[in-house]
């Protein structure tokens, strides 16, 4: 009995150490933000799969493609050995994540869908890939660059901030509305999104988009960018026409919530506020695109 009451104790203090799984050292990501973020955090190494257009950062671009973002193929995810899957919440099919669920595969759904969503992605992935202390430096990053912002931003009346458009779709036209991830970033840099209604992204003809006065357009450096910057310098009734604020901008960071997404909300409040001094930072020299510094860079341990 004196023998087997140090051996129960033993086992009961041992009893965590032996539930905690391993981190995931098969990754196949299903959206490229999910791919970057992983990348993001240390763990690049591990990925073995992405989706259509995961290119960033460029290393990951030799890695197996299995399909496209809103159709990925299971016969080939399964063909990877994978333990771990990373999908997104409302945007991977369910169909998919079912049969992965079926056939064995831990899938981790997340929602970086806003700023808030990115850091609550940041924390679960830094959990499941065993780089917590990345993580939590990734998402106190985040809260102070939005907090930063929002500092400038909040000392500007209503009335003084510009009219932004953010065209998601060149031809025929489509917009960003208000609850969207760039409703955000337009809200974020200091700007009014003047589009109403429930859709998210509502098709605009010339007629309403001449009607809602946009001081600014952005266009995604997307097919057809170009198209679509003509096609609005044919109307200089329209303030962004007449001023010259037509922007062609990266597309990924305006559209996928990263750490890059912090240099897009940046470079777009210097857009809105050009040349302002005090607690607005001075126009560099004149923005057409985009630029992502931090492309290839990762948060190191």
């Amino acid at each position: 009995m004196r023998f087997l009451v140090p051996v129960f104790l033993f086992l009961l203090l041992c009893q965590p150490l032996i539930s905690i799984a391993a981190p995931a050292q098969r990754i196949v990501a299903l959206a490229p933000s999910l791919a970057e973020l992983t990348c993001d955090l240390g763990a690049k190494a591990r990925l073995v799969g992405r989706t259509m257009h995961s290119e960033t950062p460029e290393t990951i671009r030799a890695l197996p493609v299995v399909g496209a973002y809103s159709r990925p193929d299971v016969e080939r995810i399964m063909a990877l050995r994978p333990d771990l899957c990373l999908a997104i919440h409302d945007g991977t099919p369910r169909t998919v994540i079912r049969r992965l669920h079926q056939l064995g595969v831990p899938v981790l759904e997340l929602a970086p869908d806003t700023f808030e969503g990115l850091i609550e992605t940041l924390l679960s992935l830094g959990r499941a890939l065993g780089t917590e202390m990345a993580a939590e430096r990734a998402a106190d990053l985040v809260r102070a660059r939005l907090a930063a912002m929002d500092r400038q931003v909040c000392a500007i009346p209503d009335a003084d901030r510009p009219v932004v458009l953010l065209q998601v779709q060149a031809l025929p036209p489509m917009f960003a509305g208000p609850d969207t991830f760039c409703g955000e970033l337009i809200r974020r840099a200091g700007g009014r999104n003047p589009i109403a209604g429930p859709l998210p992204y509502p098709l605009l003809n010339v007629e309403e988009v001449i009607a809602l006065r946009p001081d600014v357009i952005l266009i995604p450096d997307m097919a057809r960018a170009h198209e679509a910057q003509a096609l609005w310098r044919r109307f200089p009734d329209i303030p962004a026409v007449r001023h010259n604020r037509l922007y062609i901008v990266a597309a990924d960071p305006f559209s996928q919530p990263t750490l890059r997404s912090l240099d897009a909300l940046e470079t777009l409040h210097t857009l809105l506020y050009p040349g302002q001094n005090g607690q607005h930072p001075p126009k560099p020299s004149p923005v057409q695109q985009l630029v992502n510094a931090t492309q290839n860079k990762e948060i190191k341990h």
